[in-house]
């Protein structure tokens, strides 16, 4: 949880077998997107990426970045995903409709930083001024 989050869900613990089936890529072509998006960053003299969805943004049309690094399909809005060029990916989920989606974005995401909170945007910020990355 995240210093933003009024309250702590002790629902389903993550990693719980869902009735639905998601699509999860192996981890070798995880380590080939990842490898691939850190290369062409670091020629272009990147440190990161952010890809974020708009607050009302509704799944009609799935947000094909975010799901080709991440394996996660945001069922919501006010999702973002920070992607250093070097170390772990963070990936900060709304809970401002309910935390049900951590639990999914935890069981289909290859990234294991996932937070939740009422403003997922502050917890990018805070992540960005810890890792010190001033070129995105």
């Amino acid at each position: 949880m995240s210093e933003f989050c009024p309250y702590t869900y002790k629902g389903r613990p993550a990693k719980l077998k869902y009735p639905q089936t998601f699509p999860m890529p192996s981890d070798r072509e995880c380590d080939r997107r990842w490898t691939a998006i850190r290369k062409a960053m670091q020629k272009y003299k990147s440190d990161c990426l952010l890809i974020g969805l708009p607050r009302a943004y509704m799944p009609l049309f799935p947000n094909n970045h975010l799901y080709y690094i991440s394996n996660y399909v945001p069922f919501y809005g006010g999702t973002y995903l920070l992607f250093p060029v070097e170390g772990e990916p963070q990936l900060a989920v709304s809970n401002n409709i309910g935390p049900q989606f951590l639990h999914i974005a935890k069981e289909t995401s290859w990234i294991s930083d996932v937070v939740t909170s009422l403003y997922p945007v502050q917890d990018v910020i805070k992540k960005i001024k810890q890792l010190k990355l001033e070129r995105g």
